[in-house]
């Protein structure tokens, strides 16, 4: 029996690795072709759009030959260092890694412990009360679509008056700072998550009505999305001469948390209930939502201090 329900998860994990192999490889070639270059030292070499003299784009060229091994040692140890030593990485990479880990948190919660136990769902029915968790995430990308179209303006502004020297000279694209990423995680981190949390929690009682919870749960999707893209966008453009290991960093987090968050699901709701483990988890979101709205704040200068 035992030997049976081991080969059929193995089979089930199998078909997993093997969908994400297949989605990879088709999706290889027009990531070669179509994805334009991202590198700031390359970009802003020859832009019309940056100051490269600004400080908030202290961009150097970095480019140098080196041993393979020393490359590799490089680019195994500054994402840890990174992450150990910059409050900004560290405090983004908390935050985005919880939102990650809730992903599958939240989809394990519900799917097995809060509608089946609480509404009487069935397995399948409690399955796809997690789509809301993706409604909610699609319409967080559309927020950071909005927020991002926002962000660029400067930039917009400062190409429509390129052929115009006294309106050039009006146009401060050093407005365009990292932290102008920011205002979309306070939201994602407060009235998604946290509040969304609460809804979730608060409204797991059996005589309420199902649609509730469900409420809750997209708001939860809303605001992993935006906190996620917001962090990810954030830390790139702080520190764009080490970009890829600030991302390295803040994905280190995320795979963690998202690894190991879920296997406390079945023992929190166990132990506190539905409505005191997603409380918990609200209060949590609570703390870390002051994280971005700090960085608003004091975040450009703790970039130079860097």
């Amino acid at each position: 029996m035992v030997s049976e329900l081991f080969l059929l998860h193995t089979n089930t994990f199998a078909r997993i690795f093997y969908i994400q192999l297949i989605i990879c490889v088709v999706l290889l070639p027009l990531t070669i072709l179509c994805l334009k270059e991202t590198r700031p030292n390359i970009i802003f070499k020859d832009s019309k759009y940056f100051n490269v003299d600004s400080p908030d784009f202290d961009v150097k060229d970095t480019s140098h030959k080196t041993r393979i091994l020393n490359l590799l040692t490089v680019s195994l140890l500054r994402p840890l260092k990174l992450l150990t030593t910059e409050p900004i990485i560290a405090s983004m990479t908390l935050l985005s890694s919880f939102a990650f880990g809730l992903v599958f948190l939240a989809t394990q919660s519900a799917g097995a412990v809060v509608f089946p136990d609480v509404f009487g769902f069935s397995a399948a029915n409690a399955s796809i009360v997690q789509i809301t968790l993706l409604i909610g995430e699609i319409i967080g990308c559309a927020a950071c679509l909005v927020q991002n179209k926002f962000y660029l303006r400067p930039l917009r502004k400062y190409d429509s008056h390129d052929h115009d020297t006294s309106k050039k000279e009006e146009t401060d694209n050093s407005s365009l700072i990292p932290e102008h990423h920011l205002p979309i995680a306070v939201l994602g981190a407060f009235l998604g998550i946290s509040i969304g949390l609460f809804i979730y929690g608060g409204c797991s009682l059996s005589y309420l009505p199902w649609i509730a919870p469900v409420i809750g749960l997209t708001l939860v999707g809303f605001g992993i999305m935006c906190v996620v893209q917001a962090a990810s966008l954030y830390v790139t453009d702080a520190f764009p001469t080490v970009a890829s290991s600030a991302i390295a960093g803040v994905a280190f987090g995320e795979n963690i948390f998202a690894a190991f968050l879920p296997l406390a699901t079945d023992k929190m709701y166990a132990v506190l209930g539905n409505v005191g483990a997603s409380c918990l988890l609200g209060g949590c979101g609570v703390v870390l939502s002051c994280f971005p709205a700090i960085l608003i704040w004091r975040g450009r200068r703790a970039r130079r201090k860097s």
